[in-house]
């Protein structure tokens, strides 16, 4: 068996065992629970169980989330935004100010920048992405504990509910999916192999670090943009480094040089969704911006790029230079590009990171002097 089906077969089974883990555990708690009050019907209506469910879920994300914070904290990262759901806080001008913000396909998010070093890859990384899952580990348990003490139906079928909510979260984070998911499991696997992968994610997270304090692509050091060796084992995060490339040359207006990025790391066909997605947004806006014909733009702007952007246009600043660009220059509509023009304007006030919105509103500032 080739070393890529023996990968691919043990991601499938990490994807498989979840479920099995999650029933076998979270039965375990029903079975503490119907052990101490037998099999009567539930102590509280079924509609309070199911906002006690939604309550209790907004928790264990707050508590994940903070995992990640505290343990970062506790190894030299600084802070930079918490998010539950639209909830932002971000630490701006040394004040903790809140915005409403979101992103695609997660509940919450805890961004950090790791402390300056000369040894990226020997910068700590473990505590930081184990501490989300862990902290949920230890709710779990710490529910369960209080179950085995407590008198009360009511207290004991909320914690239940709460253990196994905590656990199905936990698990989900810090068993490694391989391409399924790149979440905290994943990410500590590869990272652990991988010194050119703990180089890259340094580089991402201390560049990420500096936009959100308002420093523009262009005046972050050359150097974190530097290539980094692929030593063959940083799988699904192979194309940090060009993205970063690549987000640098359209800061740089340099969309040659972008679009050589984007058209490489799309030729990974390894590449996950999400990162496929944003790379082809960007290919086409670059391809708009070196001249590409309609045809060959719509070639690329297809239903699933279509319905990528327009459910992140209200998020990300970048979509709304996108649809500025096809706008104006691939259609000619200037009341369309105006409409994204305004729009990407009223992202001032919300849009937390300073740095990537006054580089995406200079491109578009760009964009209109070229056109006229």
């Amino acid at each position: 068996m080739s070393e890529n089906k023996k990968k691919k077969k043990s991601a499938a089974n990490t994807a498989a065992l979840l479920p099995m883990l999650v029933g076998g555990i979270g039965g375990f708690f029903i079975g503490i629970f119907l052990a101490k009050n037998g099999i009567n019907k539930l102590p509280i209506p079924i509609w309070a169980e199911l906002l006690f469910i939604i309550a209790v879920f907004c928790i264990i994300i707050v508590i994940h989330e903070a995992g990640h914070l505290v343990m970062g904290l506790a190894t030299g990262y600084k802070f930079i935004s918490f998010r539950v759901g639209p909830l932002t806080f971000i630490k701006e001008d040394g004040k903790i100010k809140l915005r409403l913000f979101t992103v695609m396909g997660t509940a919450g998010q805890c961004l950090l920048m790791p402390p300056e070093t000369d040894s990226p890859e020997n910068a700590p990384y473990f505590l930081y992405h184990l501490g989300g899952g862990l902290f949920n580990s230890v709710t779990a348990a710490i529910c369960g504990l209080f179950m085995l003490i407590t008198d009360s139906k009511t207290a004991d079928l909320l914690l239940a509910t709460a253990a196994v909510l905590s656990l199905f979260l936990g698990l989900t984070n810090l068993l490694p999916m391989g391409k399924a998911a790149a979440n905290d499991g994943t990410n500590l696997y590869l990272l652990k192999k991988s010194p050119s992968l703990r180089i890259a994610l340094y580089r991402q997270l201390y560049i990420n670090g500096l936009l959100y304090q308002g420093v523009l692509p262009r005046d972050i050091p050359a150097e974190y943009f530097a290539d980094v060796a692929d030593d063959g084992k940083m799988g699904i995060h192979s194309c940090v480094m060009p993205m970063l490339k690549g987000s640098l040359a359209v800061d740089t207006k340099d969309f040659t040089a972008a679009q050589a990025e984007f058209e490489y790391i799309l030729e990974d066909e390894k590449l996950i969704p999400i990162y496929r997605n944003e790379c082809t947004c960007e290919l086409i806006f670059c391809k708009i911006m070196n001249g590409a014909s309609k045809e060959e733009i719509d070639e690329l702007y297809d239903k699933t790029i279509q319905s990528y952007v327009k459910q992140t246009k209200s998020m990300l600043i970048s979509k709304r230079r996108l649809l500025y660009a096809y706008n104006l220059i691939l259609l000619g509509d200037e009341k369309a590009a105006e409409k994204e023009y305004e729009e990407a304007q009223k992202m001032r006030k919300t849009y937390p990171c300073k740095g990537e919105l006054e580089s995406e509103l200079d491109i578009m500032e760009y964009i209109k002097e070229k056109r006229i």
